[in-house]
Formats: C-alpha cells, structure tokens, sequence
C-alpha cells in the first residue's frame, strides 16, 4: 500500500536503489511522467516521424481495444502488447542496457508533444488525444510497482489527506464499511473525482470524497 507520507514528499526517487548511474543523471530519472515540461532535446527528422507514427499507434490500439476487447483482462492484454511493441518503456530494475531505458523514456517524452501539437489544431482532435492519454497514463499506472506509483504521486503534488485509522470510524461512521478494512483512505474534493462520484465508487461527506488508493489513478487523471 502507498506510504501516506511517501506520498507527499516531494522528490522522493522511490526507484533509487535500481537506478544506474546513467539514468540518475539523465532527464529521465523515472518513467512514469505528467508531461509538465515540454523537451529541450534535438531529434532528426527521422526520429520525428517514427517516434509520432508509433505513439499514434498505441493511441489507435487503446481506441480498438475499449471498442472491442472481450473484458477487462482481454483489453489489458492488447493494450500492453502495443506498449511493448511501439512504445516500450521499462522500470529501472530491469537488466536492459541505462542507455537503452533513457532512450525509451526520451521517446515517450518527445512523442507525448509531438502528437500534442498535432492534435491540437480542433476541439475534436484535442478531446480524442486527451481521452486516450489518459487511458495509457492509467493503463502504465495500474501496471507499475510501488515505488514508481509513489514517486510520480509526489511529482504531480496531489495534495492528498491522509484518513488516518482514528479518523476513519468518527467521520465515516457505519459508511467505513463501505471500503475494504485494510485499504488506505485519502480525502479530496469532490469534483476532483466525479467519475467515481458518478460511479459509487467514494463515500461522500460535506463535498468532500473519500478516495481508496486502489483508485488514486483517477486523481492523476484529473490532474492529467
């Protein structure tokens, strides 16, 4: 479970032990990412090309696969094997080459932009890129390990409130039952997660929610 005050630690690398030295003194320490600062990197025109034509790709694939996956698992599964096969990106402890993780990571930051700006020229085009990066940042999210989860959790500055065990019974009262008894609670305001209001998924007091960390992903959404 996400250490509360992990959490909201700013610069906290929880991925650090893994790290090689290259990748710590990279731009990109961490592979998972906001896209908050545009890249100030060159890229040839060859790069420019394939890096939008795969990211589109995976883009493309999370639109067929909500379209037409039997279940969640069905849809995992084809959006992963799209990730892996136009844009990998992997953790900090896996033995590929510190290069090859830095250049992966370069990739998806130069890509995000690339395909922000060509997609920004309608209100139509911009919904449907938003739509779908924010099913890969969930997609990457869900699949990643604890440490990368806490360390992007800081990097966005959620400004979650930790409901302590104490608390939990005196503010929620029978409604506690509602969540699982071991499950880490954080408070937020209530429009910062109208999908889960939308969908039952919070419990609800005096305009704020009760978010569980099984569903801190859509706090990062919003945020997205």
């Amino acid at each position: 479970m996400f250490n509360q005050h992990v959490v909201k630690k700013e610069g906290y690398l929880g991925d650090q032990a893994g790290m090689p030295e290259v990748v710590r003194r990279s731009r990109y320490p961490c592979r998972l990412t906001m896209y908050t600062e545009a890249p100030d990197v060159e890229v040839s025109i060859e790069e420019f090309e394939t890096f939008a034509l795969d990211r589109l790709q995976v883009l493309r694939a999370i639109e067929d696969a909500q379209l037409r996956a039997k279940g969640e698992d069905d849809m995992r599964k084809r959006v992963s094997e799209a990730i892996e096969k136009h844009l990998p990106s992997h953790t900090n402890r896996s033995k590929l080459p510190p290069r090859q993780l830095v250049g992966e990571r370069r990739k998806d930051h130069v890509s995000h932009f690339i395909l922000r700006l060509a997609f920004s020229r309608t209100e139509e085009l911009r919904g449907w890129f938003l739509r779908y990066e924010c099913a890969l940042l969930k997609h990457r999210f869900q699949n990643a390990d604890l440490a990368e989860k806490q360390e992007l959790l800081s990097s966005a500055q959620l400004r979650l409130v930790y409901l302590s065990p104490a608390d939990r019974g005196a503010i929620l009262g029978s409604a506690s039952g509602f969540y699982a008894p071991q499950e880490q609670l954080f408070e937020v305001d209530f429009e910062r997660v109208l999908d889960l209001v939308g969908r039952s998924q919070v419990v609800l007091r005096a305009g704020r929610a009760f978010v569980p960390q099984s569903e801190v992903a859509t706090l990062l959404i919003h945020e997205f």
